[in-house]
């Protein structure tokens, strides 16, 4: 469950629900968007991260904060977008391995700045960092051009552009044409 102040894990044991674990968010900052889970961390035996997005309230320029909590409410990463912005964010992170790292990268994008990042576990810095974003679209990560790697689909929302860019071979494979009225 989430509010702007918190996000709570619960479990199901065989139809009894109780509270895991609660983790109120940090700085004076309110989650945003809905959790995504992952496996974000290098380890032997791979366990499920929950991963939100924080932002200053509504029209406060702020760095975004991405939070990473453990399978124990415990925050093991967080990181900050490279440009300060008032806006809205995507609300919600996508979770997979576009750089092939070993372990997953979170992508995220937003608005107000227009920005697409790639963040991994390795790194308090953004991996990537593309000129183009949106505030209410999740990025999508699928392999659209066959090579066993995921893709990043992500528009620009000053244009209208739906971008597919290859992560793992650090390059571009398709841009659309506008999209009309977008």
């Amino acid at each position: 469950a989430v509010s702007k102040d918190s996000i709570k894990a619960y479990f199901n044991n065989h139809g009894n629900i109780t509270l895991g674990w609660c983790a109120e968010v940090p700085d004076n900052y309110e989650f945003t968007g809905l959790p995504t889970i992952g496996y974000i961390q290098l380890a032997l035996i791979p366990v499920l991260d929950v991963v939100m997005t924080a932002r200053k309230s509504y029209g406060i320029s702020s760095n975004l904060k991405i939070l990473a909590y453990d399978c124990n409410g415990s925050l093991i990463h967080e990181w900050q977008s490279s440009e300060q912005q008032s806006g809205r964010t995507s609300g919600t992170p996508s979770i997979e391995n576009v750089l092939s790292s070993g372990a997953d990268e979170v992508v995220i994008s937003y608005r107000y700045p227009n920005r697409t990042e790639i963040f991994n576990a390795q790194s308090a810095l953004p991996q990537k960092v593309f000129n183009y974003g949106a505030k209410t679209v999740t990025p999508a990560l699928a392999d659209v051009n066959n090579d066993n790697h995921p893709d990043i689909l992500a528009p620009d929302i000053n244009n209208g552009i739906l971008h597919a860019y290859d992560a793992y071979y650090d390059n571009p494979i398709w841009d659309t044409d506008p999209i009309q009225g977008y």
